[in-house]
């Protein structure tokens, strides 16, 4: 496993974070956490989640059956 220096990783995000960036109220986001479909951090008592998580979460909920064709 590669680790990033210090200086290099992306801040975490926290719950109301993620469910702003989402725009989902907290029971979405903890049952897409239930579901395996959103990876998190646990650290003492908070949930964290990686921005990069959260990118590859929104582009597997993707509905590209109504995507346009150019």
């Amino acid at each position: 496993m590669e680790f990033k220096r210090l200086n290099q990783v992306e801040q975490l995000m926290n719950v109301d974070e993620v469910c702003a960036a989402l725009g989902c109220k907290k029971s979405k986001l903890y049952e897409l956490m239930d579901n395996g479909r959103l990876e998190s951090v646990k650290l003492g008592g908070s949930r964290l989640f990686r921005p990069e998580a959260v990118r590859a979460c929104v582009e597997r909920h993707v509905d590209r059956r109504y995507r346009r064709v150019r």
